[in-house]
């Protein structure tokens, strides 16, 4: 069954007032509609882009018209844009779908697995210990931010027997740090909350929180999540400090995979310069030693009540928790998000 108003969808979209490629953009989808409906119906780009070029105010390779046209619409998600080994088309019925899931999946395995090869040589060799890495200019830098749930105490007996740890992904944007500012701003006045208030998933009733997380959803930002069932570890030997480490490290590999150059934040414990900050920092680039030492370009301890991030990381971490103690369930209002989402072992 196709979507709802596919077409009405497509044929109604209009480009922001200061898009400059908005014009394109809009010629570009027109020409979807009329030859590119479903999967059977796929082209390749370059063709479009010749059967469209008289009519572009820019001028595109290939490289630049996934990056400021196809990838640009989809982030919109009001529609999709599917790919096969054709081409570009519009999911339109399920088996569009199918085929761009087949696709990306056999893509990413394929490209991961020669990551992994690559990460297993460069550490084995110590390929990067002696590598600064190249400075390189209008560089884009990813910023994590990261909380966590529970206790890392292996030994610590209590009623939620897991340890949940939380980065959430922005691609470094100032816009979106001030427009996140903003949100929790309405959310404390909508909500009657002081100005200075900070969101904590331990502090919010159920009713505020779907609030919360509601508005929340207009902000674009990703989720890396890990659900660490302790009593699996208990016979590690790890104290509650290497448990912390250990399980931020295995988060931290994860994302990596999915980034380039990264800022890492950390709830601050103890002060931004204590040993434990120190040790954290040490312990991550050590683990990570695989890349050069610029792949990790800033590893920052921040306090939470001045950091909306944070904040957002701890919403998180208590939608999950919230699930697992079988409380509200608003995991489908962010689960569209999650680029790692797994439970360990």
């Amino acid at each position: 069954m196709p979507f709802n108003n596919l077409s009405a969808r497509v044929k109604a979209w209009v480009p922001y007032e200061d898009d400059k490629y908005g014009d394109d953009k809009k010629h570009f989808l027109e020409f979807l509609h009329n030859n590119c409906i479903g999967v059977d119906n796929a082209l390749a780009i370059k063709k479009i882009i010749g059967q469209l070029s008289s009519l572009f105010t820019n001028k595109y390779t290939k490289e630049s018209f996934q990056m400021h046209i196809v990838a640009s619409l989809r982030k919109e998600r009001q529609f999709f844009i599917g790919t096969c080994s054709k081409g570009i088309f519009l999911v339109d019925k399920p088996e569009d779908a199918e085929a761009t899931y087949d696709f990306y999946s056999t893509r990413i395995r394929s490209e991961l697995f020669h990551l992994r090869n690559l990460k297993h040589q460069a550490k084995k060799y110590s390929l990067f210990a002696d590598y600064k890495g190249k400075q390189k200019k209008n560089k884009k830098i990813c910023d994590i931010y990261f909380d966590e749930s529970g206790t890392p105490d292996l030994n610590h007996e209590d009623e939620f027997p897991y340890f949940i740890v939380t980065g959430v992904v922005f691609d470094g944007k100032r816009r979106e740090t001030a427009f996140l500012d903003k949100k929790f701003d309405h959310l404390r006045n909508i909500l009657g909350k002081p100005k200075e208030y900070e969101f904590k998933s331990n502090g919010i009733n159920s009713k505020d929180y779907e609030v919360v997380m509601r508005e929340l959803g207009t902000v674009d930002f990703e989720i890396g999540s890990l659900i660490f069932d302790k009593s699996k570890f208990c016979s590690s030997g790890k104290t509650p400090k290497g448990f912390y480490q250990f399980a931020f490290q295995v988060l931290i590999e994860k994302l990596l995979e999915f980034s380039g150059q990264v800022n890492l934040f950390f709830d601050e414990y103890s002060g931004a310069e204590s040993l434990f900050q120190k040790e954290l920092e040490k312990y991550i680039r050590e683990e990570n030693s695989c890349y050069p030492a610029n792949k990790i370009d800033n590893l920052v301890a921040v306090k939470s009540e001045k950091s909306s991030f944070i904040q957002l990381a701890d919403l998180v971490c208590g939608v999950i928790k919230n699930k697992l103690k079988g409380r509200s369930d608003l995991l489908h209002l962010i689960e569209d998000r999650f680029i790692v989402y797994h439970t360990i072992p």
